[in-house]
């Protein structure tokens, strides 16, 4: 299964906010053999900026080391990022996680933020508390 994560199940594991055993277990799952975790590359900045300032440089930086050594950078075109613009979504992050997960062929995009992604892929959409494999 390609397992496509949102940054806010990525965080919520490393800052230890609410809910992080769930996020902790779609994690763990995508270490599993049959699996393949996939994050988008703004995913990696946006939560470096999130650490760093709420933690340390170093605490960011281990942040990017660890989640570069299970899940892949689901890469996406310049098609792909002109294609964000006619999701009619008023979250340019959120379409440009669409479009990443959508360009890694994901089977699921696990979100705490389902609302706005649901109607707007084809990739199935769950919160992590509600993600099986």
């Amino acid at each position: 299964m390609r397992i496509f994560l949102d940054t806010n199940v990525l965080l919520d594991v490393f800052l230890s906010r609410p809910g992080a055993p769930a996020s902790a277990a779609v994690i763990k799952a995508c270490g599993e053999p049959q699996n393949e975790g996939f994050l988008a590359v703004h995913t990696l900045s946006n939560a470096f900026y999130l650490i760093e300032k709420q933690r340390s440089r170093g605490e960011a930086w281990e942040f990017i080391r660890d989640v570069l050594s299970w899940a892949a950078v689901a890469e996406i075109s310049t098609a792909d990022a002109r294609r964000t613009q006619a999701m009619g979504m008023s979250d340019f992050e959120d379409a440009l996680q669409i479009a990443a997960a959508e360009g890694c062929n994901a089977d699921v995009i696990v979100t705490r933020n389902v609302r706005d992604f649901e109607g707007r892929t084809s990739v199935r959409v769950v919160l992590p508390d509600d993600f099986t494999q």
